[in-house]
Protein backbone atom coordinates (compact mmCIF):
# COMPACT_ATOMS: atom_id res chain seq x y z
CA UNK A 1 0.00 0.00 0.00
CA UNK A 2 1.28 3.29 -0.93
CA UNK A 3 -0.50 6.10 1.25
CA UNK A 4 0.24 9.27 -0.09
CA UNK A 5 -0.23 11.57 2.92
CA UNK A 6 -2.66 14.27 3.41
CA UNK A 7 -4.71 15.69 0.65
CA UNK A 8 -7.36 17.93 -0.77
CA UNK A 9 -8.87 20.11 2.08
CA UNK A 10 -5.51 19.04 4.47
CA UNK A 11 -2.30 20.01 2.95
CA UNK A 12 -0.03 19.29 5.56
CA UNK A 13 3.01 21.25 5.97
CA UNK A 14 3.77 24.49 4.01
CA UNK A 15 6.08 26.86 3.29
CA UNK A 16 5.19 29.89 1.46
CA UNK A 17 3.23 28.37 -1.95
CA UNK A 18 4.37 24.94 -1.58
CA UNK A 19 2.19 22.50 0.18
CA UNK A 20 3.20 19.05 1.56
CA UNK A 21 0.34 17.01 -0.37
CA UNK A 22 1.60 17.63 -3.71
CA UNK A 23 5.07 16.41 -2.91
CA UNK A 24 3.67 13.47 -1.37
CA UNK A 25 1.44 12.89 -4.42
CA UNK A 26 4.32 13.50 -7.35
CA UNK A 27 6.75 11.27 -5.16
CA UNK A 28 3.95 8.52 -4.72
CA UNK A 29 3.31 8.73 -8.13
CA UNK A 30 6.80 8.03 -9.58
CA UNK A 31 7.38 5.13 -6.52
CA UNK A 32 4.44 3.41 -7.87
CA UNK A 33 5.16 3.75 -11.28
CA UNK A 34 9.14 2.40 -10.10
CA UNK A 35 7.96 -0.54 -8.16
CA UNK A 36 6.16 -1.75 -11.26
CA UNK A 37 9.14 -1.00 -13.38
CA UNK A 38 11.51 -2.45 -11.90
CA UNK A 39 9.71 -5.49 -10.98
CA UNK A 40 12.15 -8.51 -12.24
CA UNK A 41 10.96 -11.43 -14.59
CA UNK A 42 7.58 -13.38 -13.58
CA UNK A 43 7.79 -10.90 -10.48
CA UNK A 44 4.70 -8.92 -10.09
CA UNK A 45 3.71 -6.34 -7.42
CA UNK A 46 -0.47 -5.39 -6.69
CA UNK A 47 0.48 -2.04 -5.35
CA UNK A 48 -3.27 -0.19 -3.35
CA UNK A 49 -3.47 3.50 -2.95
CA UNK A 50 -5.32 5.16 -0.37
CA UNK A 51 -5.64 8.16 -2.52
CA UNK A 52 -4.75 8.46 -6.74
CA UNK A 53 -5.27 12.73 -6.61
CA UNK A 54 -5.73 15.63 -4.85
CA UNK A 55 -8.17 15.40 -2.58
CA UNK A 56 -9.33 14.23 0.89
CA UNK A 57 -9.41 10.75 2.44
CA UNK A 58 -9.85 10.74 6.42
CA UNK A 59 -7.22 8.60 8.32
CA UNK A 60 -9.85 6.43 9.66
CA UNK A 61 -10.94 5.44 6.16
CA UNK A 62 -7.50 4.87 5.27
CA UNK A 63 -6.97 2.83 8.07
CA UNK A 64 -10.34 0.75 8.00
CA UNK A 65 -9.39 0.05 4.51
CA UNK A 66 -5.66 -1.50 5.21
CA UNK A 67 -6.85 -3.44 8.07
CA UNK A 68 -10.01 -4.79 6.04
CA UNK A 69 -8.08 -5.63 2.83
CA UNK A 70 -5.28 -7.12 5.07
CA UNK A 71 -7.73 -9.78 6.78
CA UNK A 72 -9.17 -10.66 3.53
CA UNK A 73 -5.62 -10.80 1.19
CA UNK A 74 -2.56 -10.18 3.52
CA UNK A 75 -0.32 -6.95 2.68
CA UNK A 76 3.68 -7.11 2.93
CA UNK A 77 3.90 -3.17 3.42
CA UNK A 78 2.47 0.07 4.20
CA UNK A 79 4.96 3.14 2.88
CA UNK A 80 3.46 6.51 3.77
CA UNK A 81 4.95 8.86 2.31
CA UNK A 82 5.34 12.82 3.76
CA UNK A 83 7.68 15.56 3.74
CA UNK A 84 8.77 17.52 6.87
CA UNK A 85 8.82 20.57 8.66
CA UNK A 86 10.63 22.12 11.80
CA UNK A 87 10.80 25.70 13.64
CA UNK A 88 14.71 25.25 13.50
CA UNK A 89 15.11 25.72 9.29
CA UNK A 90 18.51 23.72 10.00
CA UNK A 91 16.72 20.70 9.99
CA UNK A 92 17.20 18.82 7.09
CA UNK A 93 17.24 15.10 5.97
CA UNK A 94 15.28 11.85 4.50
CA UNK A 95 13.45 9.79 7.89
CA UNK A 96 12.26 6.73 8.18
CA UNK A 97 9.81 5.93 10.96
CA UNK A 98 8.68 2.32 12.02
CA UNK A 99 7.21 0.75 15.07
CA UNK A 100 9.86 -0.51 17.33
CA UNK A 101 9.22 -4.63 17.57
CA UNK A 102 8.48 -4.56 13.92
CA UNK A 103 10.54 -7.23 12.36
CA UNK A 104 9.41 -6.38 8.90
CA UNK A 105 8.81 -2.63 9.36
CA UNK A 106 12.78 -2.77 10.74
CA UNK A 107 13.50 -4.80 7.62
CA UNK A 108 11.71 -2.35 4.96
CA UNK A 109 13.17 0.71 6.59
CA UNK A 110 16.59 -0.73 6.45
CA UNK A 111 16.47 -1.58 2.82
CA UNK A 112 14.56 1.88 1.99
CA UNK A 113 17.28 3.70 3.95
CA UNK A 114 20.54 2.24 2.33
CA UNK A 115 18.83 2.61 -1.20
CA UNK A 116 18.60 6.19 -0.60
CA UNK A 117 22.05 6.47 0.85
CA UNK A 118 23.22 5.80 -2.54
CA UNK A 119 21.31 8.94 -3.94
CA UNK A 120 23.75 10.87 -1.46
CA UNK A 121 20.61 12.28 0.33
CA UNK A 122 21.57 13.36 3.92
CA UNK A 123 19.83 10.81 6.35
CA UNK A 124 18.69 12.13 9.31
CA UNK A 125 19.83 10.62 12.58
CA UNK A 126 21.04 7.58 10.10
CA UNK A 127 17.81 8.30 8.42
CA UNK A 128 15.94 5.20 10.71
CA UNK A 129 13.65 5.73 13.35
CA UNK A 130 11.65 4.13 15.61
CA UNK A 131 8.57 5.86 17.09
CA UNK A 132 9.64 5.61 20.36
CA UNK A 133 12.58 7.23 19.55
CA UNK A 134 10.27 9.99 17.79
CA UNK A 135 8.13 9.87 20.94
CA UNK A 136 5.36 9.77 19.25
CA UNK A 137 2.35 7.27 17.80
CA UNK A 138 1.73 7.43 14.02
CA UNK A 139 -1.46 6.18 12.76
CA UNK A 140 -0.41 4.42 9.82
CA UNK A 141 2.17 3.12 11.74
CA UNK A 142 0.45 2.26 14.90
CA UNK A 143 -3.15 1.76 13.78
CA UNK A 144 -2.85 -0.75 10.65
CA UNK A 145 -2.46 -4.26 10.90
CA UNK A 146 0.81 -5.12 8.46
CA UNK A 147 4.15 -3.87 8.70
CA UNK A 148 4.23 -0.22 7.56
CA UNK A 149 6.86 2.79 7.81
CA UNK A 150 6.56 6.28 7.43
CA UNK A 151 8.74 8.20 5.07
CA UNK A 152 9.75 11.83 5.28
CA UNK A 153 11.48 12.91 2.49
CA UNK A 154 13.12 16.06 3.02
CA UNK A 155 12.40 19.59 5.18
CA UNK A 156 10.47 21.90 3.43
CA UNK A 157 11.22 24.33 5.95
CA UNK A 158 15.08 23.86 4.84
CA UNK A 159 16.46 25.71 2.02
CA UNK A 160 19.31 22.65 0.49
CA UNK A 161 16.04 19.80 1.50
CA UNK A 162 13.28 22.28 -0.82
CA UNK A 163 15.82 23.02 -3.52
CA UNK A 164 15.89 18.63 -3.67
CA UNK A 165 12.08 18.53 -3.37
CA UNK A 166 11.07 21.02 -6.21
CA UNK A 167 13.52 19.32 -8.70
CA UNK A 168 11.76 16.90 -11.00
CA UNK A 169 14.68 14.81 -11.56
CA UNK A 170 15.69 14.53 -7.69
CA UNK A 171 12.33 13.14 -7.05
CA UNK A 172 12.84 10.52 -9.81
CA UNK A 173 15.78 9.37 -8.15
CA UNK A 174 14.36 9.22 -4.78
CA UNK A 175 11.67 7.76 -5.98
CA UNK A 176 13.59 5.11 -8.10
CA UNK A 177 15.80 4.39 -4.75
CA UNK A 178 12.47 4.27 -2.40
CA UNK A 179 11.42 1.52 -4.66
CA UNK A 180 14.22 -0.38 -5.16
CA UNK A 181 14.72 -0.71 -1.38
CA UNK A 182 11.17 -1.99 -1.14
CA UNK A 183 12.38 -4.95 -3.49
CA UNK A 184 15.42 -5.51 -1.67
CA UNK A 185 13.28 -5.92 1.58
CA UNK A 186 10.47 -8.21 -0.64
CA UNK A 187 12.81 -10.60 -1.97
CA UNK A 188 14.93 -10.89 1.23
CA UNK A 189 12.00 -12.00 3.46
CA UNK A 190 9.79 -8.95 3.96
CA UNK A 191 7.13 -10.94 2.02
CA UNK A 192 3.84 -13.48 2.80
Amino acid sequence: VLDYGHGGSQPGTTYGELKEKSFNLALGQLIYNELHRQKEGEQNIQVMLTRDADYKVPLRVRRNLINQHHQNIPIDLVCSIHHNSAERESAHGFECYYMDGSVKGALFSQHIVDAVKTTGTYLRNGGLITTSQLGKNLAMIHRVSPPSVLIEAGYLSNASDRNKIVDSSYRLLLAQNVASGIWSALNSGGNH
